[in-house]
């Protein structure tokens, strides 16, 4: 019953009850009961239109209570369109509330009814604004646990496999030196950018024996070989045919054939590998090599210190005339025993070191040697992580990157079988370098050129 109804009800009984003179006071008093029960309806009726034009809109914490009480989710819509929301739906509130049991209809609609986020503003990026990922500083050494020093601060040890990976120094250039018992310190100069890694690559050559150890040294007068294209290295011979120029980011003298039977194949030396050291002497180039070799007779017992493109290793070796061996072969035997192209029969061999890419993301190297030749394209890390020999005639197509990795001028090697590797041309010092000669040395051994 409404207030104006129970009002009237009132006013009626009382003017019943009185009788006589009584009665025009009665009517007088019902009248003001009247007239203040109206005022106080249409007070009460003003009040609730206030309140519910001034209730809050529903915040998220409202909803989700209305849910789990048990309030149906068309019934949630209704008091959502009646009071709004105060909330936007994102992600996360969305798994709220169908947590709380709102079904896909209530979510859209309240979707719709919440305030909406704004939109992002585009970003304008500047073209000379520089990246904001710092540099990267990739370290593979041969032997491992090398003490690494940055501009002769001590920054870190290289693991038992060789490697450290620093990315906190700043862009720049930068002095690096490896340092480890027993060995020569390797030290090279960087430059360091920001976005970019830069791989170095080093091998720690091991220190020469005392003057006590070396032997006697011949006095013949022996002249110096020509740059070792043949078997014959003066009066005395290893049996090793070496490089003309080092590959590049090779270091010593890069051997490319061993004679049968040779000095140099009981020694272990094969293909593929370097001389850094004879005796006491420092080899950094064929010529080298070749000078120091000229000073012994045939009988004399050399120390070959050597690197087989992981590990820096010592061997002995006795040499022997030159006259006693067969003639040198002349490439390396590809260990798959795969029959090279004619094409590629007579071609050099050719080492580039180079970064291998594991995949993304990007860096994830190991870094080694790449050999090209005698029909075969072979990859050793320096840290033993992998090893391939490849057939030329297994590939369908070296190239470059367009995409992945090629602004440090990255390139791939894909086969037949569908197996792709990724590799970068790096330099002494670790630097990316473009992959053009690799590639057509490549196309050559593939009888492409």
């Amino acid at each position: 019953m409404t207030h104006r109804a129970s009002t009237l009800c009132v006013v009626r009984t009382a003017l019943q009850r009185e009788p006589g003179r009584a009665r025009p006071r009665q009517l007088l008093r019902g009248l003001l009961a009247l007239a203040a029960a109206l005022l106080l309806f249409h007070s009460l009726e003003l009040t609730s239109v206030q309140a519910q034009t001034s209730r809050k809109a529903l915040s998220k914490n409202e909803v989700i209570e209305l849910l789990e009480s048990g309030v149906s989710p068309t019934r949630v819509e209704e008091l959502s369109r009646q009071y709004g929301l105060a909330f936007t739906i994102t992600s996360s509130v969305e798994t709220e509330l169908r947590d709380a049991g709102a079904t896909d209809e209530l979510v859209e609609a309240l979707r719709k009814l919440g305030p909406q986020a704004p939109a992002a503003p585009p970003s304008t990026p500047t073209a000379h604004e520089p990246p904001t990922t710092p540099p990267i500083l990739l370290i593979e050494a041969t032997p491992g646990g090398a003490q690494v020093y940055v501009d002769d601060k001590p920054v870190g040890t290289t693991s038992s496999s060789g490697r450290l990976k620093l990315t906190r120094l700043a862009p720049g250039e930068h002095a690096v030196r490896l340092s480890s018992p027993g060995h020569r310190d390797y030290e090279t100069r960087i430059t360091l950018s920001r976005g970019e890694t830069t791989p170095v690559a080093a091998i720690l050559e091991a220190a020469g024996p005392s003057r006590a150890e070396k032997p006697q040294v011949g006095g013949s007068g022996a002249t110096p070989g020509t740059a070792a294209s043949s078997a014959a290295l003066g009066q005395a011979t290893l049996g090793v045919g070496l490089a003309r120029q080092a590959p590049a980011g090779v270091r010593g003298a890069y051997i490319n054939a061993v004679a049968p039977s040779s000095p140099a194949e009981r020694a272990g030396l094969r293909a593929g590998y370097s001389i850094l050291a004879i005796d006491d002497h420092a080899i950094n180039s064929p010529q080298q090599a070749i000078e120091v070799l000229t000073q012994f007779q045939p009988g004399a017992i050399v120390r070959i210190t050597y690197s087989d493109g992981q590990n820096v290793q010592i061997t002995r070796a006795q040499l022997v005339p030159r006259a006693a061996l067969p003639p040198l072969p002349t490439q390396a035997t590809p260990s798959s025993g795969a029959n090279p192209p004619a094409a590629s029969a007579a071609l050099p061999v050719v080492s580039f070191a180079v970064a291998h890419d594991h995949g993304p993301p990007p860096p994830n190297y190991c870094v080694g040697i790449m050999t090209i030749g005698n029909g075969m394209i072979q990859y050793r890390s320096a840290n033993g992580m992998h090893s391939f020999d490849i057939p030329v005639d297994s590939v369908r197509e070296a190239r470059k990157n367009a995409v992945y990795m090629a602004v440090n001028g990255a390139f791939h090697i894909r086969l037949k079988k569908g197996t792709n590797y990724n590799f970068v041309v790096i330099n002494a010092a670790g630097q990316f370098l473009p992959p053009d000669t690799l590639l057509q040395a490549i196309d050559r051994v593939m009888g492409r050129q």
